[in-house]
């Protein structure tokens, strides 16, 4: 059974990329939430779809 939920994360201006911040994940504030973002100076606005039946691989982000 997969079970998938989005989220809206944004960054403000002049942030760097890992600065991101979480908004929302509930469906029905998805809008709302990236129009809140634009007028409260969020310029890199992500909607992600995350499935939380796999699991995350931190593998990738180990370095050799």
């Amino acid at each position: 059974m997969s079970k998938k939920v989005k989220a809206v994360f944004a960054t403000k201006i002049g942030d760097e990329d890992w600065q991101e911040q979480f908004l929302t994940d509930h469906p029905d504030r998805i809008e709302a939430a990236q129009e809140w973002a634009k007028a409260n100076g969020f310029d890199r606005i992500r909607v992600a779809e995350i499935d939380l039946s796999t699991p995350p691989d931190f593998t990738k982000t180990i370095r050799k």
